[in-house]
């Protein structure tokens, strides 16, 4: 009888000289279940979830005791470091109409007659019987008529900063959390984006760590005018103030990875963190010789300086890239939204002569933190501007030149009415871009949203458009064509797949971005424990689980 010298080649006699990899397809159904519900596979293998619509997902759960379908709320913790993490599909720069959650007040929906109201339904949006109210939902929910529509792609979740970390590490996400499982349940993404302006500010950046308050007048956008009320901040370009500010960005990312399905969801995570009223990257920046506050004296007394400015930027970039793995971040621009100092000394309306040479140009700061932001977070940094107009003219420099192409100067050339010349500019640079709509007051009417999304398809490669949630309702209610007299009439849904269909092609996949909304999902499992029994995961559709005990599926890494 032959003899072998060691146990490896004996089992070269019994076994083939090679194990192929294969590849499985889970068909999942429209009810949640999945055909086959168990699936035996080995380390190497393949599997490629088959999707009914491109709503759906797969998430990690875990048994927890109590029976199914308690399950459903057993979501796993998100591992980017677990080989075996197929939480997915996971959106990277995610396409579509997006609905802005609102900020200051809630919306709700009224059947056209019902006494119930808070408002007078004469004054109000109607579309079929029923009518919009202000202030009478919650503040951060979305519509309901908004995560049930076809149309929406997602929506964005606009938080302060001061309701979500009540004191120093102290976190209420009680309300995060309620809307992102609204979210999650209704097969939508979400952007998030916390403020720190007005409104948003923790007053324990004063109370309890010591940081110096400064006012100033409280002026909006452009405007000359000096406002009626003063505006307490802290000087986000020192240290502890961008130490707390990136601590607390982590510390979302740790929560939000706690649950599999949550994270999965996530869209964009918007930097923020110094800000006037909204969620847009900017600071009181005006000195009007007749308004009692000069706001560049003000950031010139605090120590202001354009390199604080950026050392704030790049902090919070590279924690939000290390955070937020696999997650795109969505810069949300104001071209001239920062105080014109360059020192103590040296800033917009100083009293001395010359004291103004030196001073940064109104849009440079931004430029900087563009430019530092896309060189070193390329695809996954997104650049946003939050005003698209409708009525575009057709002169536009981008008119039908897809992908962009072009320079700063050529688009700054363009008429207005124009999109935001730094979009465009970041595109014909590479950039994944984006818009929000100008307020109701300049869009009243779906027809002009209508409008407004024409002009990013024609004159910008956009991939998503966030619009206020009253018009979307509109569009909504109303089920047909947002404008039936323009001349290719789109409904709602139509517009959503304009921008994802310009996202799967090419000129973004080619870079290595993957459809955001793809209808089949694949993992490439690997064998963790010894060579005994049987590797198991659980997964369940958050959309559609929880009807019977087929909704689940399990997948065994055997010997």
């Amino acid at each position: 009888m032959k003899k072998f010298r060691n146990v490896s080649a004996m089992l070269a006699i019994f076994l083939p000289a090679s194990i192929s990899a294969a590849d499985y397809t889970v068909t999942v159904n429209a009810d949640g279940t999945y055909d086959p519900v168990w699936l035996n596979i080995q380390d190497g293998d393949t599997v490629h979830w088959a999707f009914p619509d491109r709503r759906r997902s797969v998430v990690r759960v875990h048994p927890d005791g109590s029976g199914f379908p308690d399950w459903c709320e057993s979501y796993l913790p998100f591992d980017p470091n677990d080989p075996n993490e197929f939480t997915g599909p996971l959106p990277v720069a995610s396409s579509g109409v997006f609905a802005l959650g609102p900020k200051e007040e809630g919306l709700r929906s009224y059947a056209s007659g019902d006494v119930s109201a808070p408002c007078d339904e004469s004054n109000a949006i109607e579309v079929n019987g029923r009518f919009l109210c202000p202030a009478s939902g919650d503040m951060n929910a979305p519509l309901q008529e908004i995560l049930d529509a076809d149309g929406i792609a997602g929506v964005f979740l606009r938080f302060n900063w001061n309701e979500v970390e009540t004191a120093p590490g102290v976190y209420d996400w009680s309300h995060l959390d309620q809307q992102i499982d609204r979210v999650v349940k209704a097969g939508k993404h979400y952007s998030l984006s916390f403020k720190a302006g007005k409104k948003g500010r923790p007053e324990w950046l004063f109370d309890d760590l010591g940081m110096t308050r400064f006012d100033f007048q409280d002026v909006g956008g452009n405007s000359t005018a000096c406002g009626v009320e003063i505006m307490t901040l802290a000087d986000p370009t020192e240290p502890i103030y961008a130490d707390r500010y990136s601590m607390f960005m982590q510390a979302v990312a740790s929560h939000l990875m706690e649950n599999s399905a949550w994270y999965r969801a996530l869209a964009y995570i918007k930097p923020s963190g110094a800000n006037l009223h909204s969620h847009e990257n900017r600071l009181p920046k005006n000195c009007e010789p007749t308004c009692p506050v000069c706001n560049t004296e003000v950031w010139a007394g605090a120590g202001y300086t354009p390199q604080g400015l950026y050392d704030f930027y790049e902090q919070q970039f590279a924690d939000i890239a290390t955070a937020f793995p696999g997650k795109s971040m969505s810069y949300q621009l104001i071209q001239a939204g920062f105080p014109r100092v360059a020192s103590a000394t040296e800033y917009l309306g100083c009293p001395t002569a010359g004291c103004e040479t030196s001073i940064p140009g109104g849009t440079e700061q931004t430029t900087e933190i563009l430019t530092f932001g896309a060189a070193n977070h390329g695809l996954d940094f997104v650049v946003q501007h939050n005003g698209l107009q409708k009525d575009a003219p057709s002169t536009c420099h981008s008119t039908g030149s897809h992908p962009m192409t072009g320079t700063l100067s050529d688009f700054k050339d363009a008429p207005g009415g124009c999109p935001n010349p730094y979009v465009l500019a970041a595109s014909a640079e590479g950039q994944v871009t984006g818009f929000q709509t100008n307020n109701p007051s300049k869009i009243p009417l779906a027809a002009g949203l209508d409008s407004a999304l024409e002009n990013a398809r024609v004159n910008s490669d956009a991939v998503f458009v966030e619009a206020y949630e009253a018009i979307l309702w509109q569009a909504i209610e109303d089920g047909g064509p947002l404008d039936p007299a323009s001349a290719t009439p789109r409904t709602l849904y139509e517009w959503s797949q304009v921008f994802n269909q310009r996202r799967r092609k090419a000129h973004f996949t080619s870079q290595g971005l993957n459809d955001p909304h793809p209808n089949t999902h694949s993992h490439t499992f690997t064998r963790t424990i010894g060579p005994i029994g049987a590797e198991i995961y659980h997964y369940v559709d958050p959309m559609v689980c929880g009807d019977t005990p087929a909704n689940y599926g399990v997948i065994r890494i055997v010997p």
